[in-house]
């Protein structure tokens, strides 16, 4: 921008894909928002879970969380 304005990413963003051998996907998303963001979970593109955070940080940690836990129930990573 040209007018001195701050630009800043506000768009939803997936942070993992992983799927499951019965055929089901699962992604997490983080939704960025000015001074904080969301995170939320779906299972073939239904949200199963989300929080509101203080920063984007937090909001990947629990996501990471959240994979973890898939994982170690028999979900894969999705390339």
């Amino acid at each position: 921008m040209t007018d001195g304005s701050k630009q800043t990413y506000v768009e939803p963003t997936v942070i993992w894909r992983l799927h499951h051998s019965d055929g089901r996907l699962a992604h997490g998303t983080v939704v960025p928002r000015w001074h904080d963001a969301a995170a939320v979970w779906f299972i073939n593109n239904l949200p199963e879970g989300g929080c509101d955070f203080h920063s984007w940080s937090a909001a990947l940690n629990w996501l990471e969380n959240v994979r973890s836990t898939l994982l170690r129930n028999g979900w894969e990573s999705s390339p």
